[in-house]
């Protein structure tokens, strides 16, 4: 194996992690700022965005 092939190998790795990565993420941010919008009312989270 060459160098052009080792470094599209490890690219093609990367990419497939990120793959799956990223609609982890995705899924975990969509909740957190759901979390943050409807939870304005709880007392622990609107202090932390600062509203009474």
């Amino acid at each position: 194996m060459d160098l052009s092939q080792a470094i599209q190998k490890l690219f093609n790795d990367i990419r497939d992690v990120a793959q799956i990565i990223a609609p982890i993420a995705a899924i975990i941010g969509f909740i957190g700022l759901g979390i943050m919008y409807m939870g304005s009312s709880w007392p622990i989270i609107g202090d932390w965005k600062g509203r009474p």
